[in-house]
């Protein structure tokens, strides 16, 4: 009995499997990340300048003392440089960056370097932060480890793959992540009243920095609040269980989808729904990945495991 269990979770940890979803996972993530800097460039020294909002000797104070900002990268490297100068600098060098990771040049130091840069911002503009930028930290971090440049990269021109134990071990690192991060955020939603008498979808649609359109009349309307905020405890709390079983993996996949579209669309928040909806379809959309490119997986003969209720 005891070797089953051991033979199933070594099964669940290590099955050999292609590195192709990693290639999806590289581009769609740098591609958001310069999205964001593109979102950002227009306001760019107001959040992230000397004498911004927060001027550095600020956010220095307030950052870890063992992580970098920009003020602290200034003082170390960029004396030659005026301030203004080496923060413009920093960002062409943090966009050019990713634009490398994006074509999958060097991937493991183009990893390394985005991240590091990424949390560089992220540190001396926290307080502007609203959660995509978190999610993009956590995936470029992944991403140094991650077989990123396996497929779809400059560093593979020859295509040479192979299925490899360590692919899959990556996939569940990430799998545990997302299932982390949801299970914790519908646990905290249904501690509270506001997600359960629909007050926080009023809230998140009406208030002014997320207003896209009128949804006033719901005021009329108190069950569908309510509903919405059910739905999206239920889809929450229950995905660390129902996004494993075959039966309805597509289903909460879908439903966690159509969750974030809502929060791109009807709050403007389309950023951070496109990292949330790249890192669902990464973690959990291998299935669904495999069918747009057959030949390959068929060739390597690593389709999943039908009598395994995981894949």
């Amino acid at each position: 009995m005891k070797n089953k269990y051991l033979s199933r979770l070594h099964f669940f940890l290590f099955e050999p499997m292609l590195p192709h979803i990693f290639s999806f996972y590289r581009i769609g993530v740098a591609l958001i990340a310069l999205l964001v800097c593109g979102l950002l460039y227009p306001d760019f020294y107001l959040l992230f300048g000397q004498n911004g909002l927060v001027i550095w000797d600020i956010t220095d104070t307030l950052a870890n003392p063992l992580q970098p900002t920009i003020g602290r990268l200034y003082q170390l490297i960029g004396s030659n440089f005026q301030p203004d100068t080496f923060l413009y600098l920093f960002l062409g060098t943090y966009i050019g960056t990713l634009i490398l990771f994006l074509v999958g040049w060097q991937t493991r130091i183009t990893a390394f370097l985005s991240w590091f840069l990424h949390l560089t911002l992220l540190n001396t503009c926290r307080f502007g932060a609203y959660g995509v930028e978190s999610m993009l930290n956590v995936a470029l971090f992944y991403s140094i480890f991650f077989p990123v440049g396996e497929t779809l990269s400059l560093d593979n021109k020859k295509n040479k793959i192979q299925p490899c134990a360590y692919n899959r071990l990556c996939i569940r690192v990430l799998q545990i992540q997302m299932c982390i991060i949801y299970a914790s955020a519908g646990i905290e939603k249904s501690l509270g009243t506001e997600w359960w008498d629909g007050n926080a979808i009023w809230y998140s649609l009406t208030e002014e920095q997320f207003w896209q359109f009128n949804f006033t009349w719901l005021a009329d309307f108190p069950l569908i609040p309510k509903i919405m905020g059910w739905w999206t405890i239920a889809m929450e709390t229950g995905y660390c269980i129902g996004i494993w079983f075959p039966r309805t993996r597509l289903f909460w996949l879908a439903n966690i989808i159509l969750l974030h579209l809502g929060i791109g669309l009807f709050m403007g928040l389309y950023s951070f729904a496109a990292i949330m909806i790249t890192l669902n379809l990464s973690a959990f959309g291998y299935d669904y990945f495999k069918l747009a490119i057959p030949v390959q997986y068929n060739r390597f003969n690593v389709a999943i495991n039908k009598n395994s209720p995981f894949f």
